[in-house]
């Protein structure tokens, strides 16, 4: 559906200084590094006196793109908000990769741990 509603601005306040800092880099010409959008994410008096962590900024990047926001990143780029389907597509394309990588690894590291320790007697969720 085009021209559909934005989605609705969060309520957490590290949320909001996360979205605010996406905001300011609308496009990807006006991507910045990820120093660059954390120093403006830890400069909002929301979340002062406090320093957020890599872990935190992932955690409110990842909830807020739940959410229906369009919040990207590039390794050749740096961080922005995504205004057409190209740029999402450039953020998927770096993401795709990654996320394989991961899923790899998971299944490596289960087919090694049913060699060493034979089957689980409960799968996890």
């Amino acid at each position: 559906m085009t021209g559909s509603t934005p989605p609705d601005a969060p309520s957490d306040p590290l949320q909001v200084a996360v979205l605010l800092a996406f905001q300011r880099h609308r496009g990807i010409a006006k991507a910045v590094p990820r120093g660059v959008i954390l120093e403006e994410v830890n400069s909002d008096w929301r979340i002062r006196p406090r320093k957020i962590s890599d872990s935190q900024f992932r955690v409110a990047k990842q909830a807020l793109i739940k959410a229906g926001h369009l919040l990207c990143s590039h390794q050749d780029h740096g961080y922005w908000l995504a205004e057409n389907w190209s740029e999402v597509d450039k953020c998927r394309a770096y993401l795709r990769p990654k996320a394989i990588t991961i899923l790899d690894e998971i299944s490596d590291l289960d087919k090694n741990a049913l060699k060493q320790f034979g089957p689980q007697r409960e799968l996890p969720i």
